[in-house]
C-alpha cells in the first residue's frame, strides 16, 4: 500500500526519533519504509490518504441507475 501525506505532520517510525513528514509526500507502507500502524494512524487523522483506491461517491441525479428517462408523449 502507498500513502500520501496530505498535511505536513510529526510521527515517529520506531517509537524513539521524530520525523517531519511533509505534505505531498508519498511513502510504501510496511517492508522497512513506513510502519503500517503509524500510515493507519495517519489515515485514520486525515493526515493522509490511501494511493490507488478509488474514492466512492455518490451517484448523481443523472448517473443513477433508475433517474427517469425523458420520453416524448405522442
Amino acid at each position: 500500500m502507498r500513502i500520501k501525506m496530505l498535511h505536513t505532520t510529526t510521527g515517529s517510525h520506531d517509537g524513539v526519533r521524530i520525523h517531519t513528514y511533509e505534505k505531498g509526500e508519498e511513502f510504501e507502507v510496511g517492508h522497512g519504509h513506513m510502519p503500517e500502524d503509524l500510515a493507519r494512524a495517519f489515515l485514520e487523522s486525515g493526515a493522509a490518504e490511501e494511493l490507488g483506491k478509488e474514492k466512492k461517491t455518490p451517484p448523481g441525479p443523472s448517473e443513477t441507475k433508475d433517474a427517469p428517462k425523458d420520453e416524448k408523449k405522442k
